[in-house]
């Protein structure tokens, strides 16, 4: 099912270019890719029901649906929203729900089990104190014994040259392999903010789609302390995709007062 709640825009006026038919499509690639799914399974249980957050075109939570009860999506992007229902059709999937909303503002009907913040959702939001918002009200959603499970983007040396490869994706449309480059990287050390182009070349017919994007890297001592405010402690790290992402397991705690 899909329902329509709340604001369209991108998070606190992140990369709109989500909204863009032709990077949703390569973003589908992308994720498809990934499998997160695989990662999280051990620290998922048959009885929950899942809060996926930026659940984008919804690769992670229909891989999720044999493992738990059910998966609420929500995404700001019309363009996500569509392209993850229309794969939750086109496969069959019954527990899975996907919502267009802001989570910061829509009314909260029930509490889950789980919420995911897959593909380094936090890092797309705009600032410390936006971040311990989010954090809080992802805290408000969840019930007694309940897991917050998320991905951080890892800052790389290789983002310091002016360009580098994130590797290769399958368009399963033509077959063809797509070469992913990162072009133009400019990286503020301090302040962990990362602007880049990413591109997409068809290595067969040589065509390039280019796309501006930045993304806030959250250094790990910083998301320690934005965690803590928020509500939750760290259980469990792993690192994935050659260093480049990091895995993070945490438990809700009591909230602290600001």
């Amino acid at each position: 099912m899909t329902e329509c709640i709340g604001d369209a825009g991108r998070q606190n006026g992140c990369n709109t270019l989500y909204s863009d038919a032709r990077f949703v499509r390569y973003y589908e690639m992308v994720r498809a890719a990934e499998r997160e799914h695989e990662l999280m399974a051990p620290y998922l249980r048959k009885t929950d029901q899942v809060l996926d957050i930026g659940c984008g075109t919804g690769e992670l939570a229909l891989s999720l649906h044999r493992m738990v009860r059910s998966v609420l999506g929500l995404d700001l992007s019309s363009a996500m929203i569509a392209a993850a229902e229309a794969r939750r059709i086109r496969i069959g999937v019954g527990n899975v729900t996907f919502v267009q909303g802001d989570m910061l503002t829509m009314a909260q009907n029930e509490t889950f089990d789980c919420a995911i913040l897959g593909n380094a959702v936090l890092s797309e939001v705009a600032d410390s104190s936006s971040m311990v918002s989010f954090i809080r009200r992802v805290h408000g959603w969840l019930g007694s014994d309940s897991r917050l499970i998320m991905t951080n983007a890892v800052f790389s040396p290789a983002l310091l040259c002016d360009s580098c490869s994130a590797g290769t994706i399958l368009d399963p449309e033509t077959g063809h392999r797509i070469s992913v480059l990162y072009e133009g990287n400019k990286v503020d050390v301090d302040s962990g903010m990362w602007s880049t182009t990413i591109a997409f070349k068809d290595a067969r017919t040589g065509q390039i789609d280019r796309f501006p994007f930045h993304l806030n890297f959250i250094y790990r001592k910083e998301l320690v302390f934005l965690l803590s405010l928020g509500g939750f402690c760290i259980e469990h790290e792993a690192v994935y995709q050659q260093g480049a992402m990091r895995l993070i397991i945490c438990r809700k705690k009591e909230l602290p007062n600001l």
